[in-house]
């Protein structure tokens, strides 16, 4: 079934009968039944739109990462970045 066929069934079978489209996507990322990018063509956002709802909502994005040492690289490729980024404004 498509991503789009759970959508309309859920909204047809009464379970989120009121809820918009929207609100219906946002639920399956975060139930992790699709991904981001996924999420927000069903909800007929563009993907930084969708970000911004989730944002808005208070809802963090799902990361996935293989390992722990993955995980600590890009928090400290991030961390690096920030650093030049607050050098190159002062």
């Amino acid at each position: 079934m498509t991503d789009t066929l759970i959508v309309d069934d859920l909204a047809k079978k009464g379970r989120n009968k009121k809820k918009p489209r929207l609100d219906v996507a946002i639920q399956l990322y975060q139930d992790g039944e699709v991904t981001l990018g996924r999420a927000s063509e069903l909800a007929g956002m563009h993907r930084f739109e969708f970000e911004s709802v989730l944002k808005a909502k208070g809802i963090l994005k799902i990361v996935e990462v293989n390992s722990v040492a993955e995980l600590k690289e890009g928090v400290s490729l991030i961390n690096s970045f920030h650093k030049e980024k607050k050098q190159t404004e002062e």
